[in-house]
């Protein structure tokens, strides 16, 4: 049984974390995806990527059940990469201005390169999520995509089946 001490604690730590209370504070919360972009569906030129991708995953003449399941992989390929390339412009860019400046602190502010130290952290904090969900999908798509082209193809491991692109994508993370 539970002390009366710790369900204290319990609620106390529930009013404290969860979520907004104020209208603003939810709206702010619910805009929190948007901010980089990330939350966007994938682009016309993107979503054409993740076809091509998804093609030579599957492989060709490959069953319409292994072409639909290579779709989940090449969709989250595609993420990860729109992911790592808008963290390596926002390094380079954060890399390339002063960081006192980087969040427009005057240059006399004593907290500046603190304040813009701390939110540089927190973008690339939020940025390291979005990887993290998108190699989360990438992997859970691989492993389907790999037992249903074992399932229909009896593929013991040693054969040019599904492909080699996709065990080494298993493997590594990386086409």
């Amino acid at each position: 049984m539970t002390s009366e001490r710790k369900m204290r604690a319990n609620r106390n730590n529930s009013r404290a974390s969860s979520g907004p209370r104020t209208a603003a504070g939810r709206v702010r919360s619910a805009r929190n995806a948007h901010r980089h972009g990330l939350g966007a569906p994938l682009s016309s030129n993107l979503l054409e990527q993740a076809h091509g991708l998804a093609y030579q995953i599957a492989g060709e003449g490959a069953p319409t059940e292994l072409q639909e399941l290579a779709w989940p992989i090449a969709h989250a390929i595609v993420e990860l990469r729109r992911v790592r390339h808008t963290r390596d412009e926002y390094l380079s860019r954060a890399l390339t201005i002063p960081p006192a400046m980087c969040t427009g602190a005057s240059p006399g502010d004593g907290l500046g390169s603190a304040e813009s130290l701390s939110r540089d952290l927190r973008t690339l904090l939020a940025l390291d999520r979005y990887e993290r969900r998108a190699r989360s999908r990438q992997r859970k798509a691989v492993c389907g995509f790999i037992r249903k082209a074992k399932e229909l193809t009896h593929w013991n491991g040693d054969t040019n089946e599904p492909t080699v692109a996709l065990r080494n994508l298993s493997r590594r993370g990386k086409p």
